[in-house]
C-alpha cells in the first residue's frame, strides 16, 4: 500500500504556512498508522519531504507568490503551452533566489545572435546558423560572407548615401565580442555607420577575426 501525502497541494491551495501543512501531513500519516497497516507492506510518504530537499519547499513558496496571468505575461505562454512549461519558472528561481536568504546576484549579459541574424537562433542542425570550433579558414569565410546577416544597403551607391545599421548587422555585433580592441571596433562602427566601410569590408574585418580564435 503506498499513501501520498500532498502537503504541498494543501499549501498551494488554503491560505496556511508550509511548515503547517507538513505538521498536519504528519498527524493525518499518524491516524493512518493507527488503522492497523502493515508496516512491512506500507509506505507513507509526504511529497515535500520525499521529493525534498529546501529547494523544492523554496519552489512551492516562489509558486504560491506569481499569479498565472504573471506567468504568461512573462514568458508568453498560451493554451498551448505544456504544463510543465508553466511550472517549470518556479524550479529555475528557486535556486537563485534562496527564500529567507541572501539576494541573489544577477550578472546582465547580451545574447549571441544566430549568424543568419537576430529573428533566427544558431542551431546543431544548421550548419550555416553559427561558427563551430571545428570549421576551417575557408569554411569561416564562406559562411561569414555567404550567410551573415547584414546591415548594410542594396547598392553601393547607397550604402555610400546612408551607410550601413549597427543595429542589424550581425559582423557589426560579432565584433563586439571577438575583436578586443576598443578604439579599432570604434572607428569601425564609426567607418561602417557612415557608409564609407562596405558590408564586404566589415565581413572581411569578421573572418579576420575569427579564424585565429577558432584554429587556436
Amino acid at each position: 500500500l503506498v499513501i501520498q501525502l500532498t502537503d504541498d497541494e494543501k499549501f498551494l491551495w488554503k491560505d496556511m504556512a508550509l511548515e503547517e501543512c507538513e505538521r498536519l501531513g504528519r498527524e493525518n500519516a499518524k491516524d493512518i498508522i493507527a488503522c492497523g497497516f502493515d508496516p512491512k507492506r506500507t509506505f507513507i510518504f509526504s511529497d515535500v519531504n520525499y521529493m525534498c530537499t529546501p529547494m523544492y519547499k523554496n519552489m512551492m513558496k516562489i509558486a504560491k507568490c506569481v499569479t498565472l496571468n504573471q506567468v504568461r505575461g512573462i514568458f508568453g505562454f498560451t493554451g498551448e503551452s505544456n504544463i510543465g512549461q508553466v511550472g517549470f519558472p518556479p524550479t529555475q528561481a528557486a535556486a537563485e533566489f534562496p527564500i529567507g536568504g541572501y539576494k541573489p546576484a544577477l550578472i546582465e549579459s547580451r545574447f549571441f545572435p544566430a549568424l543568419k541574424g537576430e529573428s533566427g537562433k544558431m542551431s546543431a542542425s544548421d550548419a550555416t546558423s553559427a561558427i563551430y570550433v571545428t570549421d576551417t579558414a575557408k569554411e569561416i569565410k564562406n559562411k561569414v560572407n555567404k550567410y551573415a546577416f547584414s546591415g548594410g544597403q542594396l547598392t553601393v551607391e547607397d550604402h555610400r548615401r546612408i551607410g550601413g545599421n549597427l543595429d542589424v548587422d550581425i559582423s557589426w555585433k560579432w565584433l563586439n565580442f571577438f575583436l578586443d580592441d576598443d578604439e579599432e571596433l570604434a572607428k569601425i562602427g564609426e567607418e561602417y555607420s557612415s557608409g564609407r566601410m562596405l558590408s564586404g569590408e566589415i565581413k572581411a574585418k569578421l573572418i579576420e577575426t575569427l579564424v585565429p580564435i577558432v584554429e587556436h
